[in-house]
């Protein structure tokens, strides 16, 4: 029974850590996404200004 134990409390920790690096990598993934919207959202800006210019 406390082989039970410790191999439970084992899982628990090996499952918190999996989590945190989840966690970690869906905030990295949602950052880079937000930074190539901001990105893209400059060059749309930009191509209006050249647009509204030309015309």
């Amino acid at each position: 029974m406390e082989q039970v134990s410790q191999i439970l409390k084992r899982n628990d920790i090996i499952y918190e850590i999996m989590l945190q690096d989840l966690t970690h990598n869906v905030d990295s993934t949602c950052t880079e996404a937000n930074v190539r919207n901001a990105e893209q959202a400059g060059q749309i800006a930009s191509l209006k200004n050249q647009n509204r210019a030309s015309q």
